[in-house]
C-alpha cells in the first residue's frame, strides 16, 4: 500500500491559503511515496450547522475540482456534510470516504 496524504477543508476558490495547505499536503505526500487527496466538503459545513448563513460559493464544484488536482492533488473526494458527520470525533470512520476500502 502506497500510503495518502489527505489535505482536508472547504477549498472553495482555492485561494493562496489553500494553495499552501494542498503545497504542503503535495510535498509531504512525494517525500512518503504518497497519493495526494484533497477532500472537501458538501455542502458546506456552516450551512448545515446554522443553515441561511453558509458563504456565498466562489466556484463550482467542477472548478474547484479542477483547481485542486492542477495545483498537485492526485485526486479530489467531495465528502457529504451532514449533521451526523459533523457530530463525529477525529478518530471516527467515515462510511461515506471510500479512500482505504
Amino acid at each position: 500500500m502506497r500510503g495518502v496524504v489527505v489535505a482536508l477543508g472547504n477549498f472553495d476558490g482555492v485561494h493562496l491559503g489553500h494553495q499552501a495547505v494542498l503545497g504542503r499536503a503535495v510535498e509531504e505526500g512525494r517525500a512518503r511515496g504518497a497519493s495526494v487527496v484533497a477532500a472537501t466538503f458538501d455542502p458546506h459545513p456552516r450551512e448545515v450547522l446554522w443553515p441561511g448563513t453558509g458563504p456565498k460559493l466562489l466556484s463550482t464544484p467542477e472548478v474547484r475540482r479542477e483547481l485542486l488536482l492542477r495545483y498537485g492533488a492526485d485526486e479530489v473526494r467531495e465528502i457529504p456534510f451532514d449533521l451526523a458527520l459533523s457530530k463525529k470525533g477525529p478518530r471516527s470512520s467515515c462510511a461515506t470516504c471510500s479512500w482505504g476500502r
